[in-house]
């Protein structure tokens, strides 16, 4: 399964950001709360499905309308736990109600060798597992949850790394752009000493 995804900037710019569990990714499918940028990636219920499939099960069923408005509900909730767990957003207690109700549901079992049942898995059950990501995730190590450091950069993501030193949201994005300014800085620096 995929791990991450691909994020456009407003200013067209494309980067990986893995946000570190698999249900902040899906927060980030769409508007993460911040008014600006919008990464809304789930436009129709085929989006929904494609996601679902290359980030849960790849036998999950098509998804429909319904299906869509249920997991943008999800979404939302994921957000605002994420928000609130950065110190961001207040606690958002039908939220949490949402996640645990969808959490609640049967899911997709984990499996050494990916089988799909007669007709497929159904969406409600991929969303089952994400929900349980995020209850896991938001019950976790809370330390481990980060802002990007970099400037203007507010993408969350919960920092996996052994040494848990993780600061910026990509190397290929943030942290190139902080290191190149730490080498402007010490060239003007050394010039103008």
């Amino acid at each position: 399964m995929i791990s991450g995804q691909i994020l456009t900037a407003p200013d067209g710019h494309r980067w990986h950001f893995d946000a570190g569990t698999l249900s902040l990714d899906f927060g980030y499918t769409g508007d993460f709360g911040w008014n600006e940028p919008v990464w809304e990636q789930l436009h129709e219920a085929g989006d929904l499905t494609e996601w679902l499939r290359d980030h849960v099960h790849p036998g999950v069923t098509e998804a429909g309308p319904d299906d869509l408005a249920e997991a943008r509900r999800l979404r939302a909730a994921v957000v605002a736990a994420a928000r609130h767990h950065v110190g961001v957003a207040d606690a958002d207690a039908e939220a949490s109600a949402v996640i645990d109700v969808f959490a609640a549901g049967p899911d997709i079992p984990p499996q050494l060798v990916p089988a799909v049942p007669e007709g497929g898995w159904p969406v409600h059950s991929a969303l089952a597992v994400v929900a349980r990501d995020a209850v896991e995730t938001f019950s976790g190590d809370l330390d481990r949850f980060r802002m990007c450091g970099g400037e203007n950069c507010r993408l969350i993501f919960v920092d996996n790394s052994r040494p848990g030193r993780r600061r910026w949201c990509s190397m290929r994005r943030c942290g190139n752009r902080v290191k190149m300014q730490a080498r402007r800085t010490r060239r003007a620096d050394s010039t103008a000493g």
